[in-house]
Order: structure tokens, then sequence, then C-alpha cells
């Protein structure tokens, strides 16, 4: 029903439900780069409005009960059903850690307003911690449950403000801003050191944005956004109305908040060294234990610039390297020297999912990428050319190859119009064109001829990528067998160290007759843990194990590192998985 409400239902659905997955790309990065994506998350504030609205509803309702009224104080009796409301909205909007965190803490508060006692310090936050890693003890390791925690930490256990200040925070507009600011400073600072080690950043505008932003959508949209959520739900009368007037609502938020984001630079930044995060930690640690406000303003400025400057830990193989992205069904290589970055294909493209602004886009910006010379798109198929759009409108960006009659081919029209936008010059090229030389880095179009015609798999770019006095790498597209045997018969240079395994190394590719004229040392293959499509295919892999090729697999050792001068061999990323 949301859905229907107009071209405002994403941030609808995402502020109501926390389906953040509605929120269209560019409005979900606004919030980010204002230093608002915690508003995307629900947690406590969506809970105090859901469990506020219940108990002032319950709570005239009991109230006109008159001997009950008489007999028994009918505001802690409210508390029950308005804790009852705040549990099925948890269930609703997803059951996550802020959300848990918030319901816990709801709880002991509406016990310790039951039982007249004041709550000790502290102790419902460590009662939500205990609770949610008896339940899921992998949150202590999620970037998001840490966030959640340290900064609800801080809030309780801070310094708080002077004697001055907290007699100026009941004593005006005045006051009630700068306690604002110092909550919105207490937050930055408190989550700075997790951002840091996890390889993230605080908007430059993170403190005004919050200062002006958050009162807003905390009193207006959201409520308007749960408001419809809840007649939605229960088809009451006027429903649509009330949608449809929040979503113009949050539709025209979202659009100022657009507009006040173009400009800002991205956030996500390469994590720093360990002793750089310690150092922000000492400074955050020392920025919570004062007192006045603008110190801590000023700490939380100083700690935004250090994340934005920070240098990075170094990556392990050293430049040049080969990385093969984790993209899952699909294919998205980098290449990078010294002196310059090529990618190969960015990933697929859902309507939930976008390989290129999701994975590619953050490990580009992870790896130091400022710039990417070529950018080479193998074919047209949705599980290559998806996530280029997403990097081509996040990363400069010189030239764009696309395979001989590739500018006609429909499934490239939102990878060439993101090209056009963005001033990527982008080509034709394929067997007969001219190698390109990229600092250390030689390009050789191999495949398709001009003119041929076949499926879009046979017709695949394949480049030979050779560094100078290091390693060469062939990216062969989706070639099927029959194409493969034709670039056999045609080409006498296909000679390679590493192969990224044809069409994720199904089963209709990677011919032994392929294989024996490659004479790969390490074999690639992008592809799940556990697809439906079975890849890479066991013959494929027994084929591989008969010459002796060792074979590293995105789906069981994450994303994958290769050095392409000296020793060669391969590193997985992340966890071995236990793979068919």
């Amino acid at each position: 029903r949301l859905e229907q409400a107009g071209t405002g239902s994403g941030l609808l659905r995402g502020l109501a439900l926390g389906d953040r997955d509605a929120i269209s790309d560019e409005r979900r990065d606004a919030f980010v780069r204002l230093g608002l994506a915690h508003a995307l998350a629900v947690s406590g504030l969506h809970l105090a409005w859901v469990v506020a609205a219940g108990f002032a509803i319950a709570g005239i309702a009991l109230a006109r009960r008159g001997r009950l009224a008489a007999r028994a104080d009918t505001r802690r009796v409210a508390l029950i059903p308005a804790l009852v409301v705040g549990l099925c909205y948890a269930g609703l909007a997803g059951w996550g850690v802020p959300v848990q965190r918030a319901l816990v803490l709801l709880l002991a508060a509406g016990l310790a307003i039951a039982r007249r006692r004041p709550e000790r310090r502290g102790a419902a936050l460590g009662a939500a911690a205990l609770w949610i890693l008896a339940r899921e003890p992998h949150a202590l390791f999620e970037p998001g449950a840490q966030l959640s925690f340290g900064a609800v930490a801080a809030f309780v256990w801070a310094r708080p403000a002077s004697r001055k200040i907290a007699d100026e925070a009941t004593a005006g507009m005045r006051g009630r801003a700068e306690d604002g600011l110092r909550r919105c400073a207490t937050a930055i600072v408190a989550t700075a050191p997790l951002l840091a080690w996890h390889g993230g950043g605080v908007s430059s505008v993170a403190l005004l944005a919050n200062l002006v932003a958050l009162p807003w959508l905390g009193a207006v949209v959201l409520p308007a956004a749960l408001l419809a959520g809840f007649s939605a739900a229960l088809g009451l009368p006027g429903s649509e109305a009330i949608a449809s007037v929040a979503s113009g609502l949050a539709d025209a938020t979202g659009d100022v908040f657009e507009a006040a984001a173009s400009g800002l630079p991205g956030l996500r930044r390469p994590a720093p060294a360990a002793w750089v995060c310690a150092g922000i930690g000492a400074l955050a640690l020392f920025a919570l234990t004062t007192a006045r406000t603008g110190t801590r303003v000023a700490f939380a400025w100083i700690l935004a610039f250090l994340l934005a400057i920070a240098p990075a830990a170094p990556v392990t193989p050293d430049v040049p390297r080969l990385v093969v992205f984790d993209v899952g069904q699909g294919d998205a290589s980098l290449v990078q020297t010294r002196g310059g970055a090529m990618l190969v294909d960015g990933g697929g493209a859902w309507s939930d999912w976008d390989s290129g602004a999701r994975r590619v886009v953050p490990a580009l910006r992870a790896l130091g990428v400022a710039r990417l010379d070529l950018v080479i798109a193998t074919h047209a198929d949705l599980d290559h050319r998806g996530g280029l759009p997403a990097v081509l409108a996040s990363v400069p960006t010189r030239e764009l190859w696309l395979p001989w009659g590739g500018k006609a081919d429909p499934g490239f029209e939102a990878v060439l119009e993101a090209a056009r936008r963005a001033g990527v010059a982008t080509r034709e090229v394929g067997r007969g064109s001219p190698r390109r030389r990229i600092g250390e880095l030689e390009v050789d179009p191999l495949w398709p001829p001009r003119g041929m015609a076949g499926s879009r798999n046979a017709r695949s770019l394949v480049v030979r990528v050779s560094v100078v006095r290091g390693a060469r790498v062939l990216f062969p597209g989706d070639l099927d067998v029959a194409a493969e045997a034709r670039l056999v018969a045609a080409e006498t240079a296909l000679a390679a160290d590493l192969l990224l395994l044809a069409h994720h190394g199904s089963g209709g590719s990677n011919s032994a007759a392929f294989l024996e004229a490659v004479g790969p040392r390490w074999a690639i293959a992008s592809a799940p843990c556990r697809s439906r499509f079975g890849m890479p295919h066991p013959a494929v892999r027994a084929r591989a194990a008969r010459r002796a090729v060792p074979l590293a697999w995105t789906g069981r050792d994450g994303a994958l590192i290769a050095p392409l001068r000296g020793p060669l061999r391969v590193v997985g990323a992340g966890e071995t998985a236990s793979c068919p």
C-alpha cells in the first residue's frame, strides 16, 4: 500500500518500516553525505514515538473506565498495551540490533516507572547488550551494532555538561539548541574510533545537519511516516490520503537533502593503520571527559578532519596487483599499479542490489583508487555491466571500452548514459584494435572480430593485461566453447599467468584446448559459493586439477588479491567457506 503512495514512498517505507532497500541509491547517499544515515535505521526514536502513541491512546481509553480509574493508576496500566505495541512494531521493523537495544531500554524504563523506582545508570543498556549478545553473538563484531551501542553508551557515561550549561538547557531555545549540539558532538566523538577502524568517515556538515534536520525528521516526517504505515497496515479509512500526504512530505524532504548533499564528498575511506585508530580513540576518550560543550564540539570537528586525512593501512599484496571483487554471480576485477588502474566489469545490479554501488565503489576507495584510466565492459549481460553506471558516476574515469557493436546493444544503454553524464570517452574495440599502454600496463584486445554475429557471450570483449616485467592476466568474459575454439584458432598470443575462468567457470566454457592454449599458473572463478548454476563446474575444476593449476574462488575465499610482480600467489581476503 505504501508503494502506491507516490514518489516519496521509498523514503516513507525506509523511515516507517526500516526497509532501506526501498530508498534510491541517490537519496540514501545524500543521507550519508550529510551525516544523517543513522536516521534511516529503526531505533529508539521510532520506538519512542510508537510506544508514546500507544501509551496515550491506552491512557485515554482506560481513564474512561470509571471503576478501573478509581482503583488503580491507569497510567501504569497503560504501560502494558503501549509496550506490547512497541514489541509488535519491533518485529514488523525487522528486529535489528538497534531495535532490540531500544526495546530493552524501553522495557526497563517502563518497569522502573511501574515499580516507582529510579532506573540505575547504564543498567538498561547493559541488559540490552547482554540480551543481544546472548541471542546473536556475532553482533559483537558488526559495525552497525558497535556504532549503535557506542553512541548510546556515550550518552549514558560521558561527562555531563557543567551546571551553567544544564541550566541554560532548560531556559529557552538557545539552551535547547546548545544541548542538541552537544548531543550531536558526543555521538560523533564516540563513534569516530569505530569509524576509523572499519574504514568510514564523518560528514563535514554532520553537526549542522543533525542540529537542523533531526528535529524536522523526528518531529514531522517520522511521525507522518509511522502514521501512514499503521493506517495502511490496518486499512483504516482515509489511509490512502494519509499515505499520499506523508509521501509528498518525505519526497520534498529527500529532494532538499539531495540538493544540500550535492558537491559533498563521499565518506567511505580506507581504514587507517592501527596506531592511527588508537590515537583517534585516545582523543575521543579525552573529549568525552570534558564538561564544556564548545570543547566537545571542537573535538568532533578535529576527529572528522583526522578521519578524512588519516593514511590508509597498507593492503597486501602491494601494487601492481589484481583484485577480483566478491560480487556474487557476476564479474568485477581491478588491475592496479602505482601509475594507473583499470576495471574489468562492475558486477550485477538488480532491483534490491547494486554491486557497483555496494561493493565495487567502496572497495575502490578502500584500495586508494582515485581515478580509473580504463573501464572495460566485456559484454551487456546484467551480471557484468549492471554495476558500471554506479562506478562511472562515482569514480572519475578516462575511457570506457565496449566490444565491437556494443554501442548498438540495448543492454549497454544505462552504461552509455552514465558515461555521457560523466564525460567519459567511449570506444568499441576488439580483434585488430591496437594495444593500449597505461603506465606499466599493456592492454591487448583479442576478441571479438569486427562484425561478428552470435550471442552476447560469444562476442565478449576478451583482453589480456600484462605488467611490464610482471605477470599477465587473461579476461575472457563469458566466452562459450565454440567462441573459445575460434579464438584459439585465430590467436597465438593467449598465454597468461592468471586466468579468470570464462563464464564464471561454466561447464559450457573453459575447454581443455582453451586451458592448454592459455597455460595459466592460477585459475580464478568469480561465482558464489552455492548457486543454482553450480559454478565453477566440477568438470572445469577437474580440468584445472589435471593440469595442476590451483583454483581460487570468490564464493569460497572472498575477494581475491594477487601480486603481478614477483612470486605469483592468490590471497583470499575473506574467511574460507565450505563449498561443494
